[in-house]
């Protein structure tokens, strides 16, 4: 069974970016019971910013899963919420890849 208290993994270029999904699904999950009229995208960039991830990972995610950013958090439902953590997750470590590479400037800490 898999530990949900790992520690964050330090990247170069993307700092502590969480090794699994789960503690975007749990923020957004709390963002959603205290701030339901939220809308999506304001919500997802609080998570973002205060977890690490790539911005550019969770706009290319709600692009992909094909949920309006306007959308209250509120109203989105646990699996899809899931889904877009899941897949904010992947995106944002598939960005790192990316910058990894040296002639890359896809998404750098400010």
């Amino acid at each position: 069974m898999m530990s949900f208290t790992e520690q964050p993994v330090t990247f170069t270029g993307l700092s502590k970016m969480p090794t699994d999904s789960q503690s975007l699904f749990t923020h957004l999950s709390t963002q959603q019971f205290l701030h339901p009229h939220r809308s999506l995208k304001r919500a997802l960039d609080l998570a973002v910013r205060e977890l690490h991830y790539c911005p550019a990972g969770s706009d290319r995610a709600m692009h992909w899963l094909d949920i309006e950013p306007d959308q209250l958090i509120g109203r989105i439902r646990r699996t899809e919420m899931a889904q877009l953590a899941r897949s904010t997750h992947r995106f944002s470590k598939q960005i790192k890849a990316t910058v990894d590479r040296p002639a890359s400037t896809a998404c750098v800490d400010a």
